[in-house]
């Protein structure tokens, strides 16, 4: 016998925005006879609010 048969159904239940701030830097070190060494930083302030929600036809959250 096979897998049963199934349906996924995928909707976007909520609408959001979503403002910040990403910050990166980039800095290269020469160790001459040693190599060199790139270093990398990264940063991010994120906020995200919920604009709204999708509701069904009775009221309820999707």
């Amino acid at each position: 016998m096979g897998p049963e048969p199934s349906t996924n159904y995928f909707t976007n239940g909520a609408n959001t925005r979503t403002t910040g701030l990403d910050i990166t830097a980039r800095y290269s070190s020469d160790f001459g006879q040693y190599g060199k060494v790139d270093w990398d930083a990264a940063v991010n302030f994120n906020h995200t609010n919920v604009k709204d929600i999708a509701r069904t036809g009775e009221g309820t959250p999707v």
